[in-house]
């Protein structure tokens, strides 16, 4: 089975209406990000490769043309196939920008 996963920054995006009601009229910069499902997945992602057990991720799906979530795509990681990688790209993992810290902080490499 699989045993890593890969998600983009951009999946975590908020939908255009939350975003304006937060004062953002574009998306991209920090705070245009729901910082709420992205921890969620963190700890998702932690208790995956921590443990014995078989785990779930829930991974985000951003339609960025569209601007609208899709559905998250569930994966299921066995004993026999743990969760051992996550890859989390974009453009500022890793800033030291506020709302951001749990990201920052859950980190094992950082690559440029």
């Amino acid at each position: 089975g699989r045993s890593w996963l890969a998600v983009s920054l951009d999946d975590f995006y908020l939908e255009p209406e939350t975003r304006r009601a937060a004062g953002f009229a574009f998306r991209g910069p920090p705070g245009t990000h729901d910082g709420e499902r992205l921890a969620r997945f963190l700890g998702q992602v932690r208790q995956g490769i921590a443990g014995s057990l078989s785990r779930v991720v829930d991974r985000p799906c951003f339609d960025r043309d569209a601007e609208r979530r899709l559905p998250d795509q569930r994966l299921v990681f066995l004993p026999q196939a743990p969760l051992s990688l996550c890859i989390i790209e974009g453009w500022f993992v890793g800033a030291a920008a506020p709302g951001y810290e749990a990201l920052s902080s859950a980190l094992d490499r950082l690559i440029y």
